[in-house]
């Protein structure tokens, strides 16, 4: 009988160990190799091997060759480009690609060019046009935050918490995630008090859901909000809270709680605590 590796899986459904999530990354990407070119006997402007391409550049992405991915999509969507255009919506979908393929590389200004630009020339029509802004915008945020233009960052990310009410709800985790995404540029970018509300707000959405990992992550981000806003009580009470938590449901050897350990104790010795680049929801 043939052994099956087991495969652990997290409340997600994503799998948790490293080298089997690895293998199974590099058997896709064999696969996908193979149909382009299976494909690219139909030829390179055949529709499959188009879409192929843009599908094995999003797996070079998730290994983290992201020079390859930008290859591959720019072919892709000059390709698109040319077979149907520019103002065809798959073609659209492929420059958002083109775009996070620059940002993933290391080129904010070349993807904030060309989400500006799909932004601009959009006319949203139905949920897929929608969908598409919100993709954009992201990636705007994301190119005004690697260029430290914090104003606008912070205005693209307002516009994409109140788009993504309005499209999804604002309990669904793609809302509740950019919520925290907001929360964690305020607190990064020195405004913690206007990032309490928007954690406590992702704080209660998690309780919900019982996700403790964030829960505990969240609270460590409150404290040392309330700490740089001078409110020591009320970090004490976070920082505490998360050891509590994180002790009881997580337990001691985690890395969670060993990280809400360390919070509490510098928070009580008023040391300074580095404020997170994000939080991982």
């Amino acid at each position: 009988m043939k052994n099956t590796p087991h495969v652990f899986l997290d409340r997600n459904n994503n799998i948790t160990d490293p080298k089997l999530f690895a293998q199974l990354q590099q058997q896709q990407l064999w696969r996908m190799q193979e149909k382009v070119a299976l494909f690219n006997a139909l030829g390179p402007e055949h529709p499959g091997t188009i879409d192929a391409m843009l599908r094995l550049a999003d797996l070079k992405t998730q290994l983290q060759d992201f020079d390859e991915a930008l290859t591959l999509t720019k072919e892709a969507y000059e390709l698109r480009s040319r077979v149907f255009g520019t103002k065809d919506k798959e073609t659209q979908e492929a420059y958002i690609s083109l775009a996070d393929a620059y940002l993933n590389d290391g080129n904010p200004v070349q993807a904030k060019k060309i989400a500006q630009e799909i932004l601009t020339n959009s006319n949203a029509l139905d949920l897929d046009d929608f969908l598409m802004e919100l993709d954009a915008k992201e990636i705007l945020a994301d190119a005004h935050q690697d260029l430290k233009e914090f104003s606008s960052e912070t205005r693209v990310r307002r516009e994409l918490v109140a788009d993504m009410e309005q499209i999804y709800g604002p309990n669904h985790p793609d809302t509740v995630m950019s919520v925290g995404t907001l929360a964690a540029s305020l607190q990064g970018n020195g405004q913690p008090l206007q990032a309490i509300p928007l954690y406590q707000r992702v704080l209660e959405q998690m309780k919900a859901e019982q996700d403790f990992t964030s829960m505990v992550e969240i609270l460590i981000a409150l404290s040392l909000c309330y700490q740089e806003n001078g409110q020591k009580d009320q970090a004490l009470e976070n920082a505490r809270e998360a050891v509590h938590l994180s002790r009881n449901l997580l337990g001691d050897s985690n890395e969670s709680t060993m990280n809400a350990l360390k919070n509490l104790a510098e928070i009580s010795m008023n040391g300074e605590s580095p404020t997170p680049a994000g939080i991982m929801l």
